[in-house]
């Protein structure tokens, strides 16, 4: 019982994570594109952002049958490629497959990320100790 104190008392203090400036410098060109059609692959998304500039990476995120989830990470060589992406093309349009009009913004940096994962856990956590004091109050009662 000390030990989980213990470890409670751990997770609800905020992980500090440090980029090196290159690792830096690359989520801040880094855009999130979500409500694609899932037919969409590598090469319509390149081809959608082919004209705000230079598109380093584009990743097209798929399930574990190796179909488009709907959504893709496009890095773009400038920050102001990415602004002009963003301005053109979030909730501009629905493409014909989609459910809804096309998201386009910055993508979490690792520290949203980690912040994001602690709080799953955090509540994951919450939610287990809320399951063992009803059983338990169940079972005294």
């Amino acid at each position: 019982d000390r030990s989980r104190r213990f470890f409670s008392l751990q997770m609800t203090r905020p992980m500090q994570i440090r980029l090196s400036e290159q690792e830096a410098k690359a989520e801040e060109r880094k855009l999130f594109v979500g409500m694609l059609p899932k037919s969409h692959g590598a090469d319509d998304v390149r081809k959608m952002f082919a004209e705000f500039g230079d598109i380093e990476e584009v990743n097209v995120l798929k399930d574990q049958t190796k179909c488009s989830r709907g959504c893709a990470f496009v890095k773009m060589s400038t920050r102001q490629e990415c602004e002009r992406a963003i301005e053109a093309l979030n909730g501009s349009t629905i493409l014909p497959g989609a459910s809804s009009y096309l998201v386009v913004r910055y993508a979490d940096s690792e520290k949203e990320r980690t912040q994001r994962r602690m709080q799953k856990a955090l509540q994951l956590q919450q939610q287990q100790q809320q399951q063992q004091h009803q059983q338990q109050d169940r079972k005294s009662g």
